[in-house]
């Protein structure tokens, strides 16, 4: 009662001025609502009518199903010797011997036999009430008789009623087996529609059909409203075709109205819960800004006097490090405030000392909380202004870069409020030791900047500046180092200094705080001394390195046609061509020939290899379809080269086959070559991208075979197809006895676990000798190849045979030095074996 009455309070004071547009809103609403609820009624009416309507014609559907259910029995009947020598009256004993016995009566049918003028002369499976003349279906059975004699049909479909339901079945002329006699007898059989067989949710459709159909001759469709005939046509009462009543919808749409009724009064009853929410809402703070204004008013009057002793305080405060490195924010605008503060009210005033307040907000935001130094962002301003300032005046500007070593040890190990004390005495002894006009923030974490001040110096040249910042930096160390001896029980700690000296003709902050950070790191590798100036010169390669990243991003997304696909020829011992590997190339105009590696490893730093490897994937297939076409080898296998990221990375192995899929591509001609490091650490990914593939056809080799750890291991796990032996195994085999009977042992592996081995890096005649004494088959090298482009390739047309060709002196040499070699390792210790 009492939020009730609340409500209405509220209401009323709300409605007061605006009581007319609150009945204009309020009878808007019930109109509005009306209307929805009308057309939703009108929808659902429709929506109940289509239904019944759809219903009516699936039970239709199932009834002329039924029909032709029955017609083949009817007709095996009907053309039978049997039952047309009884209707000629050859063998009266017909109905007792087969037609009184047969199983086609069980379940409620009917079968009837009459002659050329409609006399009947058997009826079975009809009870004595329903073979009187007056019976419903014995009037059926004469008038559908009368309708297929005057149509002279061979056969018409009826449904006729009876006290145990309706019966549909047909009519048929009865001939001989052969059909070649036919006679003008007929033969009935019906069958009941509603059968005990039938399941729960048929027999209630069809019983539902049974109250629709008109089956006691009925009058013409156009005779009354809401009939119409059923197509295909069935017979029934009267010789007249069946119709069907429009489905009844009243109980139906009284549901639905009762449905939308509910939903009406409960969303209006939601509405009324969520206004009467929103008012009390609306009434408790009300009451709460009624209570809020007294306060304020009494504490503005308490506040005043506190202010303006704060706000003298500040503005007569000494030049202290704090005070003057805020003092143009604290400044006010006005030349003297004193003579103007009578002249002006008290809310002016008031107004005034709160933008001086606002102001000082600002500055103490700029301020860290924990060390009480400037905080990056104040930092970040300050350096930008003194780098500007350094460009314009054309002096260096100094920046050091100041490191905790190992602080979050300190933090693991004593916990965070230790860590915060140890940040609070390295900021204050910073402070002590400093210049009044440095400036020294806490950029963040465990790290210090500093920007020296330079203004003294007599020569502020880049040297100069350099050498004044180092022995800066080792002075600090110095102390610290100091007064850390005279606090034996404070926690010890080291610190690593990063220099930073802008050019010349200046440099932007941000390339002041990475040169800091990166010489900073390099102070942290150094063991003993923990100074570092950076130097331009060493930062090359780093630079040039993000400039190659610049650009492979860039061609990457702008520039595709910068990338270029070359196959490599994989061949037999006599140059024959078996097998290509797609090799990429990257032409940028800002730079030299970049090598494969060294793309490759940028976009795998700088995650880029899932665009980089789809755009490489489409231009491959795409070149190696114009070189099958070009050779006229539609099946030329390709050997393709999959990065340790792609084969993590979730979805990969579907991407590709989608590839393959949409370039018309086998993936049984494709064999993915991944290093051992690929697959040392079998993710759940990379499992599900392997068994993919594998399930499409695709073959996997093992690249650089025995440069990794687990070699052996890998080949019980993933089962390869094919073995590429390392380019480092194959050029020292010439010389290397070890390297030499690897190659053979690997020979040996293959051949026993059927796999194909392939020899990388031939490019000596003596080692392609050598391969093939060892057992070697397959070959990948300069000897035979250099990487091609497809059209160099089908100039080729696959043959590849050695640049030089066999030596037989070089061959027989090369059998004498194996059998020195089997004889020195036979005599080595556990050489038998």
């Amino acid at each position: 009662m009492l939020l009730l009455r609340s409500w209405l309070k509220q209401e009323s004071s709300v409605a007061g001025n605006r009581r007319f547009l609150w009945m204009r809103k309020l009878r808007a609403s019930a109109l509005l609502l009306v209307l929805i609820t009308g057309l939703e009624g009108l929808r659902r009416h429709q929506n109940t009518q289509q239904q019944l309507v759809r219903q009516q014609q699936e039970q239709l559907e199932l009834l002329q199903v039924l029909v032709r259910d029955n017609k083949r029995p009817l007709s095996d009947w009907a053309a039978w010797d049997e039952i047309l020598a009884f209707s000629e009256g050859q063998q009266p004993d017909f109905v007792d011997r087969l037609m009184r016995t047969t199983a086609l009566l069980d379940g409620g049918a009917v079968m009837a036999i009459y002659d050329a003028d409609g006399q009947q002369l058997a009826l079975e499976g009809v009870d004595r009430q329903e073979r009187t003349s007056q019976s419903l279906l014995i009037r059926c059975l004469h008038d559908v008789l009368r309708e297929r004699l005057r149509q002279d049909a061979d056969h018409l479909p009826l449904i006729c009623p009876s006290t145990a339901g309706p019966l549909v079945g047909g009519i048929a002329v009865i001939t001989d087996t052969a059909m070649q006699r036919r006679s003008d007898h007929s033969l009935i059989y019906l069958v009941p529609l509603l059968s005990a067989s039938d399941g729960t949710q048929l027999q209630s459709g069809l019983r539902s059909l049974a109250d629709q159909l008109v089956l006691n001759g009925g009058v013409p469709p156009t005779a009354q409203d809401g009939l119409r005939t059923v197509q295909p046509s069935l017979w029934t009462v009267g010789g007249r075709q069946l119709q069907v009543r429009q489905p009844p919808s009243g109980e139906r749409l009284r549901e639905e109205w009762l449905t939308l009724s509910g939903l009406v009064v409960v969303g209006l009853l939601l509405v009324l819960a969520q206004r009467m929410r929103w008012m009390l809402a609306q009434r408790r703070l009300q009451l709460e800004r009624i209570r809020g204004e007294r306060l304020v008013n009494q504490r503005m009057r308490n506040t005043e006097r506190e202010l303006t002793s704060l706000l003298d305080q500040v503005q007569i405060g000494g030049e202290g490090s704090e005070t003057k490195a805020f003092a143009c924010l604290l400044r006010r605008h006005e030349d003297d405030p004193s003579e103007r503060m009578p002249k002006q009210g008290r809310f002016e005033r008031l107004a005034e000392r709160l933008e001086m307040v606002l102001q000082t907000a600002r500055s103490l935001a700029l301020l860290d909380p924990i060390t009480g130094l400037p905080n990056r962002h104040y930092f970040l301003e300050r350096l930008q202004w003194e780098s500007e300032r350094s460009c314009r005046i054309g002096k260096p500007l100094a920046l050091l870069f100041i490191n905790i070593e190992k602080f979050k040890e300190i933090n693991d190990t004593y916990g965070l409020s230790t860590g915060d004390r140890t940040l609070k005495d390295v900021a204050q002894e910073l402070r002590h030791l400093i210049g009044d006009d440095d400036f020294l923030a806490r950029f963040g974490g465990d790290e210090f900047s500093l920007i020296l001040n330079t203004e003294d110096l007599d020569d502020r040249d880049e040297a100069a500046v350099r050498s004044y910042a180092h022995g800066r930096a080792f002075e600090l160390l110095e102390k610290l180092r100091a007064q850390a001896s005279t606090q034996p029980e404070r926690i010890k700690f080291n610190l690593s200094i990063g220099i930073a000296i802008s050019d010349p003709c200046g440099t932007t902050a941000e390339e002041m705080i990475r040169r800091s950070d990166s010489a900073m790191v390099m102070a942290k590798s150094r063991h003993e001394r923990h100074i570092s100036v950076f130097d331009i010169e060493s930062d090359r390669d780093a630079q040039n390195n993000y400039r190659l990243f610049n650009a492979l991003q860039s061609d990457i997304s702008h520039a595709p046609e910068r990338f270029s696909i070359l196959f490599q020829p994989i061949v037999d011992a006599r140059g024959q061509l078996l097998k290509v590997e797609a090799l990429a190339r990257w032409s940028n105009p800002e730079f030299a020939a970049v090598p494969p590696d060294v793309f490759f490893a940028l976009a795998e730093r700088y995650r880029l290899m899932p665009e980089f490897g789809r755009l490489l994937l489409a231009i491959t297939l795409q070149e190696l379809k114009k070189l099958r076409q070009d050779l006229k080898q539609p099946t030329l296998p390709l050997a393709l080269n999959v990065s340790a990221s792609q084969l993590a990375q979730e979805g990969f192995g579907t991407m590709l086959l989608a590839e393959f899929s949409q370039q018309r591509i086998a993936a049984e001609g494709v064999t993915l070559e991944i290093t051992e490091s690929a697959v040392v650490e079998a993710s759940v990914e990379l499992t599900d991208n392997l068994r993919r593939l594998r399930r499409a056809g695709c073959k996997l080799a093992l690249d650089d075979f025995g440069t990794g750890f687990s070699s052996l291991r890998l080949l019980m796990w993933l089962r390869p197809d094919e073995i590429k032996i390392d380019k480092s195994f194959v050029m020292s085999a010439a010389d290397d006895l070890i390297a030499r009977q690897i190659v053979r042992l690997l020979c040996t592996l293959s051949r026993d676990m059927r796999l194909t081995l392939v020899a990388e890096g031939v490019e000596e005649e003596v080692l392609f000798q050598l391969l093939r004494e060892a057992g070697v088959e397959h070959f990948q090298g300069y000897l035979f190849s250099a990487a091609l482009s497809h059209e160099e390739l089908a100039a080729s047309e696959g043959c590849f045979p050695p640049r030089y060709p066999p030596d037989p002196v070089i061959a027989k040499k090369l059998i004498e030095s194996e059998s020195k070699v089997n004889r020195a390792l036979k005599l080595q210790p556990g050489g038998a074996a």
